[in-house]
């Protein structure tokens, strides 16, 4: 893992992974003792959505190398963290249950789903609205239940309008005052993205992960890893934890990458795949999963698409 660029964005990278091995460990407590101003690290921190898992690995391995007062507020911010999620996640539950009862599968996207399934820990992840994945034919009905909830949709459609808007768009964002935001998904990017994901075809092959003592819908591991890739070449890798998630994956030795390679061609994003298991690879030292590690190395252009992004990640100029 190379120390080149902004020593803050050097320890978030030393950072980003839930269980640092020996190797970690001294790359963490090193990247600490170089920091000499705080207050713009945890602020990058939290535009990078790393302050949890920093507060947890700074707070476990290194706290004699940051000020006391420091180390204080990062505790009481990821405890104020760790209790949003939890009030998130019952407002989660509400909607599940509501959409359950009028016979509508809905599967949590990103948000506490996502924090389980990658860190096994619901407060290792910063999240401020709530993702819902529902089929197409379910949208409709959906945006009734949840309207007659005292959910407001962003833009109110019915009838003809919204069967448009099924077709033409992916998501459909909700508010209520004092919740979060809720978006009611059912694809992972806009038509003009040109990756369209078969969300009928998706379903079959969706598993369960334990999320705050219930079970709830998650994507295969293998179909986790196209989401977050095309999720994070739709938003141009602007965060860090987006890479880390990916990374998260990367050391899994179950996911079946060229499955999910595969398959992700056959939609046309294999680049948004082998890019994101790049990025994962030069900035969170993973290594290559095996059975793609040939196919990242003839990937024409991929090291021009890396640098483009991982330059201003680096010296902290990505906003």
């Amino acid at each position: 893992m190379s120390d080149t660029g902004d020593p803050a964005i050097a320890l978030l990278r030393a950072a980003g992974h839930p269980r640092l091995d020996d190797a970690g460990v001294a790359r963490l407590r090193e990247r600490a003792g170089a920091i000499t101003e705080w207050g713009p690290l945890l602020r990058l921190a939290s535009r990078h959505g790393l302050e949890p898992l920093l507060q947890q690995n700074l707070e476990a391995h290194a706290a004699d190398r940051v000020p006391p007062p420091v180390l204080q507020a990062m505790a009481q911010r990821f405890r104020q963290q760790a209790t949003r999620n939890l009030q998130a996640t019952a407002i989660l539950f509400r909607v599940l249950d509501a959409l359950g009862a009028a016979g509508i599968e809905a599967m949590p996207y990103k948000g506490p789903a996502l924090a389980v399934q990658l860190y096994g820990n619901l407060a290792l992840r910063q999240f401020l609205d709530l993702d819902v994945l529902v089929r197409p034919r379910d949208v409709a009905r959906a945006s009734e239940l949840l309207t007659a909830d005292r959910w407001r949709p962003h833009y109110p459609l019915s009838g003809a309008r919204l069967r448009a808007h099924v077709r033409l768009s992916y998501v459909q964002l909700f508010e209520r005052e004092g919740d979060a935001a809720l978006e009611l998904h059912w694809g992972v990017a806009p038509r003009f993205f040109c990756f369209p994901l078969d969300i009928e075809a998706l379903w079959p092959r969706l598993g369960r992960v334990r999320l705050a003592g219930r079970e709830v819908l998650a994507p295969s591991l293998e179909d986790l890893a196209v989401m977050l890739s095309v999720h994070g070449a739709k938003d141009a890798w602007e965060r860090l934890e987006w890479i880390a998630g990916v990374a998260e994956l990367a050391r899994r030795p179950e996911l079946d990458w060229a499955g999910a390679l595969d398959a992700a061609s056959e939609l046309g994003g294999r680049r948004m795949v082998l890019l994101a298991v790049e990025l994962a690879r030069r900035l969170f030292d993973v290594e290559a999963p095996a059975a793609i590690a040939g196919r990242l190395a003839r990937e024409p252009g991929l090291d021009g698409l890396v640098r483009a992004i991982e330059g201003p990640l680096l010296d902290g100029r990505a906003e």
